[in-house]
């Protein structure tokens, strides 16, 4: 196949994934995401990664009656980290953190540039349209599990 041929291939799976998403909504323990998906750096034209990393981005919403932290996560296909990004001078610098507060009938974006969830050191052959289980561990609500799409787009 040509390489020509393998992108149209690839940009025609990226218009019908992009176009046809409909976020689904999880609502756990009186916390509630949307919009969760994986962004994968780097993808080649058959819709994989050549990178060994990857992030999350979602929205999550508290609405439990408490306040609440996101202390974690756990999925079987990479290590993953909670991360925030902060201006260091000129520099844009990524940093683990310990958990993300999550106050009551509030809510915590996680998005590019921002807060977000690290995977690190990809054991799968993560590909874009895949949908992966990671469960976000809180504080006081436990485990929610988030099925999250695979996309290109941050």
């Amino acid at each position: 196949m040509s390489k020509f041929a393998a992108l149209l291939g690839l940009l025609f799976v990226l218009i019908i994934v992009m176009g046809c998403t409909n976020w689904s909504v999880v609502s756990q323990n009186g916390i509630e995401v949307n919009q969760a998906h994986i962004y994968l750096p780097a993808v080649t034209s058959d819709g994989t990664t050549e990178s060994n990393v990857a992030a999350a981005y979602m929205v999550i919403e508290n609405m439990s009656g408490k306040d609440d932290r996101l202390i974690g996560v756990n999925c079987d296909f990479a290590d993953a980290e909670l991360h925030t990004m902060s201006m260091d001078g000129d520099m844009m610098k990524m940093t683990p953190v310990e958990a993300f507060e999550l106050p009551n009938e509030g809510g915590l974006i996680l998005q590019s540039g921002g807060n977000h969830i690290m995977f690190i050191g990809l054991r799968d052959n993560i590909r874009v349209g895949d949908e992966k289980q990671v469960v976000l561990r809180f504080e006081n609500a436990g485990e929610v599990v988030v099925p999250m799409l695979v996309t290109a787009e941050k």
